[in-house]
């Protein structure tokens, strides 16, 4: 018997289930039950629009979006399958269009990662013209100016930013 042709768990089974989180390792089925859930409530009747997927990244995204059309014969209007990021903007970018986030004044701009990397680029770049930016230590020397620096300074910001950190309680973590 297939994975897709297993029962689905009775308490999943049933309609009005709310949200479902699923754990698990790397090839332990978790896509192929979140397909199948989806699946089995779609031919049930539910409305399309009432559906969302997130997974971690984009290829997945992708794959599970066109397995879902292909299993459930379903013509999807809105994305169903996003990846977490790609969710987190949208719900920005609806809050601030609903006049949510006042003191955003331009429209959020989800960047990619070669663009993230493109404009730490600029701005290494104008801190070695003379541009106002930290003074980086002697001992990094031509590492500044590297990609490998850029995608650690990138991962940096990203946790920090995560974290919610500020500059003073940067200051005092790196003593």
């Amino acid at each position: 018997m297939s994975t897709h042709e297993r029962p689905l768990p009775p308490t999943l089974a049933q309609p009005g289930h709310g949200p479902v989180v699923v754990l698990g390792g790397p090839g332990t089925g978790k896509s192929t039950l979140a397909l199948a859930l989806v699946t089995a409530r779609l031919q049930a009747g539910l409305d399309a629009a009432r559906v969302q997927l997130l997974v971690p990244t984009r290829l997945q995204a992708d794959r599970l979006r066109d397995e879902l059309a292909l299993t459930s014969g379903v013509t999807f209007s809105e994305p169903v399958v996003r990846t977490y990021s790609a969710y987190a903007f949208d719900l920005l970018r609806r809050a601030r269009e609903a006049g949510l986030m006042p003191l955003v004044t331009r429209p959020p701009r989800l960047l990619s990662g070669p663009e993230q990397d493109a404009l730490i680029g600029e701005l290494l770049a104008g801190h070695a013209d003379g541009m106002p930016g930290p003074a980086w230590p002697e001992s990094l020397g031509d590492a500044v100016g590297t990609r490998g620096f850029r995608r650690e300074l990138r991962e940096f910001l990203d946790r920090v930013a995560e974290h919610g950190l500020d500059a003073p309680r940067i200051r005092s973590l790196a003593k």
